[in-house]
C-alpha cells in the first residue's frame, strides 16, 4: 500500500541537536543543575533552545516535507475460544472486539490527504486488516539478511497432522525450478516440526541441511 508521509521537523542536524543538549547539561537553573530538573522542564528548555538556534542559523523554525512510502501489513489471527463456567458453553472470540482494540490503539489521527484544491485535509485512518486463519501447528517465514529490506510474501504452513497445507513464494511450488532446490526444500521444511524447543528445531533443520 502506497501512502504519502507528511511531516514537520527542525532543520537542525543530529550533530547540532546533540551539541545543544550538551550545552544545556552544564547549565544551572535556580541553583538546580539541568540534569536534576523535572523531565517536562528539561524538554521545554531543550525545545526552546532548538527553536532559537533554528531561527538564528536557518531563519526558520520548521521544515515541511512529503514523500511517498510503501507499507505492507499482513497479519494472521488464530481463532481462540472462551469457556463459560455456566454450562461449559463454548463461545467464539468476537472479532469485533479485536477490531475495536486495533482501532483504538493503532489509528493514525494525523493522517493527511491532498484535496482538489492542493490543500491537506487531516482525518483519522486505520488501514490494518486481519485475515482469519488457523489454527495451525507451524508457519515457516524467511527473514531478510539485510536490515530494513522487505521480502516478497513467502510462507509455508503445516497443520497439526504435520501436512503442508499452504505454500506461497517458494520454489517448491513453482514449475520449471531446479529440481535440486525443490528436493532440498521438501526435505528441510518438515524438519521445522521436530524438537520441543527452538534450539532443538534449528538443530534438526541444520542436520538435514548438512546432509
Amino acid at each position: 500500500m502506497e501512502w504519502v508521509w507528511r511531516g514537520e521537523y527542525y532543520p537542525a542536524t543530529k550533530t547540532e541537536f546533540d551539541h545543544l543538549q550538551t550545552q544545556l547539561s552544564y547549565e544551572v537553573v535556580g541553583n538546580i543543575p539541568y540534569a536534576q530538573l523535572p523531565q517536562d522542564k528539561r524538554t521545554s528548555m531543550l525545545t526552546d533552545r532548538v527553536k532559537h538556534y533554528c531561527n538564528t542559523v536557518y531563519k526558520k523554525n520548521t521544515v515541511t516535507d512529503t514523500e511517498t512510502r510503501t507499507s505492507t501489513v499482513y497479519l494472521y489471527v488464530v481463532s481462540r475460544e472462551i469457556m463459560c463456567d455456566a454450562g461449559c458453553v463454548s463461545l467464539e472470540y468476537p472479532c469485533v472486539m479485536l477490531n475495536a482494540a486495533v482501532q483504538e490503539n493503532f489509528t493514525n489521527h494525523q493522517y493527511q490527504e491532498v484535496t482538489a484544491g492542493q490543500k491537506y485535509q487531516m482525518r483519522s485512518e486505520c488501514s490494518i486488516f486481519f485475515e482469519l486463519d488457523g489454527p495451525y501447528k507451524c508457519m515457516v517465514v524467511p527473514a531478510s539478511t539485510e536490515e530494513g529490506k522487505l521480502l516478497k510474501k513467502r510462507y509455508a504452513v503445516f497443520n497439526f497432522s504435520n501436512k503442508l497445507t499452504e505454500l506461497k513464494g517458494f520454489e517448491l511450488k513453482r514449475r520449471g525450478e531446479l529440481e535440486l532446490i525443490k528436493a532440498f526444500q521438501s526435505q528441510v521444511f518438515p524438519c521445522f516440526l521436530e524438537g520441543k524447543t527452538l534450539a532443538e528445531c534449528y538443530a534438526a533443520v541444520g542436520d538435514c541441511a548438512n546432509r
